[in-house]
């Protein structure tokens, strides 16, 4: 268990407001709440090619996986535009094939700026209070010198300690088998699917809050997320920059009652 005790102060940095804790599984994330996260990176059906029939089976089939899931879930679907100034290579056995390719390739080069899509998609699951906080316990403790409750025997805290041990082993490990079938139906939905592994969630993390697009490999010792990928400052106000990269933000006030397809 890694104290916050001696680093406990008022929120002054991005870092401090920022909810990521720790890593505790193959691209699992603990958060500072107490839930835990898994993001992967997927490319969907061509929408501009498909059919009304074939998105109208494809949000059916995706809804089919997400209702699964139960309560205490949340689902965060990014798209990603970065853009691309190569056109991919490409290998084809016939001259028709190589012909066409060869007419999209000068298209690509004619054109001023292309981009591609990146999809990302997280899920978050919260368990029941008591066993959230019990598997935040395990992982990390906040100050506690504020407490008006007495501090427990050695031998309470021992006990303590191992019951909090079995429930975030126990919450973990539910919120990893469920995540796995759940990727694993998508996955069958989805043209591409691939499940970020440590180093890949970390870069997807810090590309969250930093102008620099750098890689990040996760550290052999268990370290705090927040410290790790905060390289950039945060102004904020009415004209609020991320490092030498301006922000303009949109809220969506309302939905429509419905889309079409």
């Amino acid at each position: 268990m890694i104290s916050f005790a001696p680093y406990a102060h008022q929120p002054s940095r991005l870092e401090d407001f920022l909810p990521w804790a720790l890593l505790v599984g193959p691209g699992i994330v603990l958060n500072k709440d107490g839930s835990f996260q898994k993001t992967a990176r997927f490319r969907g059906p061509d929408v501009r090619s498909s059919t009304p029939d074939e998105l109208v089976s494809f949000v059916a089939r995706a809804n089919n996986v997400f209702r699964r899931l139960g309560s205490g879930w949340a689902i965060y679907i990014e798209a990603e535009r970065t853009e691309v100034t190569d056109y991919p290579t490409g290998a084809f056995d016939d001259d028709l094939s190589r012909l066409v390719d060869s007419e999209r390739a000068a298209a690509f080069e004619q054109a001023s700026c292309q981009f591609e899509t990146i999809h990302h998609l997280t899920l978050q699951w919260t368990p029941a209070p008591d066993s959230s906080r019990k598997a935040s316990a395990f992982f990390f403790e906040l100050d506690q010198a504020k407490q008006s409750s007495p501090k427990p025997t050695a031998k309470a805290r021992k006990a303590g300690g191992v019951i909090d041990r079995q429930v975030a082993l126990d919450a973990l490990e539910q919120f990893a088998t469920s995540c796995d079938h759940a990727f694993g139906l998508f996955a069958a939905v989805v043209a591409e699917f691939h499940p970020l592994d440590d180093d890949e969630t970390l870069t997807y993390l810090k590309r969250a809050v930093s102008n620099r697009r750098t890689d990040i490999r996760a550290p052999a010792a268990a370290a705090f997320i927040d410290g790790l990928i905060c390289d950039a400052p945060l102004i904020g106000g009415v004209a609020p920059m991320l490092g030498d990269r301006h922000l303009r933000l949109l809220t969506i006030k309302g939905f429509p009652p419905f889309t079409n397809p």
